[in-house]
């Protein structure tokens, strides 16, 4: 907790040292960045004290709001006056609430999110399993007493190439403020495989967090979807600033990148959208409407570059040539038992065809044959290596990625200079 919240003071005092309030993508209040001016310290410090009273891991806001009415002693507010049932108490636990979280004051992570729907996963992360070859430690040397017997040495068998979707490069996250997309939106994520995120007007911290964790398994590429209005203008971000001051605590290494989709004002001017109600607003619902597919195709277009089309056949093919390889150096490797068992299974039958009646007695130096040859095979199994050729990486082409909102690999400088620029072309 204390590496926190060293960090988080001297990003405060760079700030400060080098513009102040000029170098914030968010309003004072509410920049993650600015958490430490004393009003906001100050209210963080005093939800702490309130949550180690009566909050636990889980709790939802609202819950902890009838808790502290509740509560045995009266709390008060940082004016003095008494924690009362209004709304206005319960936007300084709201205010609090959150700066507790940025100043590491409480675990970001213990609070659930109940305003908006939960995130539908459906692009997830593996470890890529390694090629590997087994042989079975079991042979085959049936002696049935009539018919023909069949000995066969043990084979090969070969993993570690399959493919799973957890495999691709990039974990691709569709970002929105609304619901009333879904019906177009979760069966086209679930094909194909992108993460789908509804926002219910600005994220939470508790979704930004959640996503920054997945990040700490592949790089993150997120397309931001909202209305275009003033919110809608603000969400993204909104959303940039909290991933870029949470990644820091949660995954300082995570490769996370944010771009606007739709609605952005050069698409209602090029499709020519309606205002909403004569506003200027424009909805996503009427882009659905003069175009149908068109928002799908623009979701479809944005993740192709992150996905490895090729990787499925490629893995594929990848075993062919290893199974053809590990065969044929397992040939090799026991052609002389191979042959012994095809010899000692052709005597065993011509026996068997004319001495029946003797069969048992005249097959018992076969049997000690065969386990002559089995220890032989195991003991060749024991010494058997062979380099099998190495699993396929997803592979993506090199593709430009000037114009995103948010890039994690931007120094702070880089990525004010792109809110600024994309604030200058939304306003």
């Amino acid at each position: 907790m204390s590496d926190w919240i060293e960090w988080v003071r001297e990003r405060h005092q760079w700030i400060r040292d080098h513009g102040g309030t000029r170098l914030l993508a968010m309003t004072s209040p509410h920049d993650p960045y600015w958490c430490l001016m004393p009003s906001r310290e100050q209210q963080g410090r005093w939800f702490a004290d309130i949550w180690n009273a009566h909050g636990k891991p889980g709790m939802h806001l609202r819950r902890m709001h009838y808790a502290i009415l509740s509560g045995k002693e009266p709390t008060t507010l940082l004016s003095g006056k008494p924690y009362q049932n209004t709304e206005d108490s319960f936007g300084w636990l709201q205010a609090g609430f959150t700066n507790a979280r940025y100043l590491g004051l409480v675990d970001a992570t213990h609070f659930e999110e109940h305003r908006s729907a939960e995130a539908i996963l459906n692009a997830t992360s593996r470890t890529a399993p390694t090629p590997r070859m087994e042989i079975s430690s079991l042979l085959s040397s049936s002696f049935p007493t009539l018919k023909p017997i069949s000995l066969s040495r043990p084979e090969p068998s070969i993993t570690g190439y399959d493919y799973n979707d957890a495999d691709q490069p990039f974990i691709v996250e569709l970002w929105i403020e609304k619901s009333t997309m879904n019906d177009i939106l979760v069966p086209l994520c679930e094909e194909l495989h992108i993460n789908l995120v509804e926002c219910t007007g600005f994220a939470s911290i508790t979704r930004v967090v959640e996503m920054v964790h997945r990040a700490q398994e592949k790089p993150v590429r997120i397309f931001y979807v909202s209305d275009c209005d003033h919110s809608g203008k603000h969400m993204p971000v909104q959303v940039s600033r909290q991933v870029e001051f949470w990644r820091h605590r949660y995954a300082p290494e995570s490769d996370i990148k944010l771009s606007v989709l739709a609605l952005r004002p050069d698409q209602v001017v090029n499709y020519k959208l309606p205002r909403l109600f004569g506003t200027g607003a424009t909805e996503l619902d009427a882009l659905e409407v003069h175009y149908p597919g068109l928002l799908a195709l623009m979701v479809r277009d944005a993740m192709k570059p992150y996905r490895d089309a090729t990787l499925k056949d490629r893995l594929r093919s990848a075993k062919v040539d290893a199974r053809r390889q590990l065969e044929a150096a397992w040939d090799a490797k026991t052609t002389t038992e191979r042959v012994a068992f095809a010899s000692i299974q052709d005597r065993v039958n011509v026996i068997l065809e004319r001495h029946a009646a003797q069969l048992s007695k005249e097959l018992e130096p076969l049997r000690l044959a065969v386990k002559t040859v089995q220890r032989r095979v195991r003991r060749a199994e024991k010494q058997f290596t062979v380099t099998l050729p190495p699993r396929p990486e997803p592979v993506v082409p090199p593709s430009e990625e000037e114009e995103w909102l948010f890039d994690s690999n931007r120094d702070y400088m880089e990525q004010h200079e792109a809110y600024s620029a994309y604030k200058k072309e939304n306003q």
